[in-house]
């Protein structure tokens, strides 16, 4: 896929997602959370760019959120410890207040 046919793609997929998820990926507060986060945890410029990846996906829909930790754990190249501790921030600073969306997009049920 060229990089014009992902743009094309990822606009089509953000424009199938909830007004909510859409306010919330584009919201400067999404980056400075994750920017926060990946700083307390002492990340480098790599790790900090593949959390905000991980956490994009997603929330686009595209990785259910139960693989979250591992592939924090993995494409931050990080301990299963610090990948759920980030997890958890990520969680309840970003996830928590689009949790209804995210269930309804990733189709999961109470």
């Amino acid at each position: 896929m060229t990089t014009e046919e992902t743009k094309k793609f990822l606009n089509h997929c953000y424009s199938l997602l909830p007004f909510e998820i859409q306010q919330a990926l584009s919201s400067p507060r999404t980056a400075e959370v994750i920017d926060l986060i990946a700083a307390e945890s002492h990340f480098d410029e790599y790790q900090t760019e593949a959390l905000e990846l991980e956490t994009i996906i997603v929330m686009y829909g595209l990785n259910h959120p139960s693989k979250f930790i591992r592939n924090i754990q993995n494409e931050l190249r990080i301990p299963y410890d610090l990948a759920k501790e980030v997890a958890e921030k990520i969680n309840i600073q970003i996830f928590r207040p689009i949790r209804e969306s995210l269930k309804k997009i990733h189709g999961i049920t109470d």
